[in-house]
């Protein structure tokens, strides 16, 4: 059942986030198999926030590629561009992006700029157009960025590709890739 009303199919092909499997944000009737939801609650979820930093000029050297930090919340920068506007893009995961579902959006982008100003000076607070954060793990149409295969648990993907109900429902998605 959804806001728009219920599903019924004979067959089904469903690609769903883990950490709305995980969540139990889907509700299933019959419920999915305790061996599917085994293999659900086995894969990892990881946390990675995203920190998009539109600008009206470039301020970080013309032939860098990506940047690694000495900051613990912001290991990685990659310059780019939106349209026609040049972009810094900072992906924060591992421990500290857990740590940092803690702050609100408005926290993490004062951080981010903090850093940025930090790094190429203060003339880059007056280039910076706009910045935007995805906090997947927070996000209730996704809970998850991407699955990990945590050790000892490699079989849970090859669970989760297996149709289930004699081919009825089939999960599909980057959680069922047998990596």
């Amino acid at each position: 059942h959804t806001p728009t009303g219920e599903f019924q199919a004979r067959r089904a092909i469903l690609n769903f986030p883990m950490g709305v499997l995980q969540n139990n944000l889907v509700k299933f009737s019959p419920a999915l198999p305790p061996d599917f939801m085994e293999a659900v609650h086995s894969v990892g979820i990881a946390v990675v926030h995203k920190i998009a930093t539109l600008c009206k000029e470039v301020f970080w050297p013309q032939d860098m590629t990506m940047l690694r930090t000495h900051f613990p919340d912001a290991p990685v920068f990659y310059p780019g561009t939106a349209g026609k506007s040049p972009s810094l893009t900072c992906l924060i995961g591992g421990a500290e992006a857990r740590r940092q579902l803690q702050n609100t959006e408005q926290e993490m982008l004062a951080q981010h700029l903090e850093r940025i100003c930090s790094m190429f000076g203060e003339s880059a607070r007056s280039v910076i157009t706009m910045m935007r954060t995805r906090r997947w793990n927070k996000r209730d149409l996704s809970r998850t960025a991407f699955t990990v295969t945590p050790t000892g648990k490699e079989s849970a993907r090859a669970k989760l590709m297996e149709p289930i109900g004699g081919g009825v429902i089939w999960f599909v998605g980057e959680a069922c890739i047998d990596n």
